[in-house]
């Protein structure tokens, strides 16, 4: 009987016979063996023009607006701009990753010392005013993505790594749409956001 290792050898000297890329067929593996997958579009990062906010973001870089078997939830895309996917990490199955409630400075405090495992292209970044308000724009999406995962969107005033003059920072508020300068020392919401750079 031939060993697993002897197995594995054989499906390498397959692969070098085809002709293809490892990472093709990596990728073709991941897809189809994938229950149902048809039915699903499944888009990788080389993909970005069609991933849009409110798709789920999977381990392995794949995106989709339905849910992958045996995929866990990475993130929920919820910005795509200039060559960058941005997903809302509190939507994560492989970490807990809370939205915390702080000051402006408590904010900036946890943003520099946020710890992730980022891959290749990525890292954490904090959305400024502008980015925030795209995020509004489209968040209609995005909430019925956390809210098919069970998990809390965005509700309430959330700070943005934007400052003002003085004392303050400009917040938006997620009910409403409203953004304006907001004094630091008073508490917000902080959600860390994980950029992938695809361009």
């Amino acid at each position: 009987m031939e060993t697993k290792e002897q197995k594995l050898a054989q499906i390498d000297e397959l692969i070098k016979c085809l002709d293809i890329p490892r990472e093709e067929v990596i990728k073709h593996l991941q897809l189809t063996s994938m229950t149902n997958v048809s039915a699903i579009e499944v888009l990788s990062k080389t993909n970005n023009p069609n991933i849009k906010p409110g798709m789920f973001w999977h381990e392995g870089n794949l995106f989709s607006f339905e849910r992958l078997p045996d995929k866990k939830i990475k993130a929920v895309v919820e910005l795509v701009e200039d060559g960058v996917i941005y997903g809302d990490l509190t939507a994560s199955e492989l970490f807990d990753i809370p939205e915390k409630n702080l000051t402006w400075d408590e904010a900036v405090e946890l943003f520099l010392g946020f710890s992730y495992p980022c891959e290749e292209n990525e890292k954490i970044v904090w959305y400024n005013i502008q980015q925030l308000q795209k995020v509004y724009d489209n968040y209609n999406v995005v909430k019925k993505t956390f809210e098919k995962l069970h998990k809390s969107f965005r509700e309430g005033k959330y700070w943005s790594f934007t400052e003002s003059p003085g004392l303050s920072a400009w917040i938006l508020y997620f009910n409403f749409g409203f953004k304006y300068p907001y004094f630091k020392f008073y508490e917000n919401y902080f959600r860390p956001v994980l950029a992938l750079k695809v361009e």
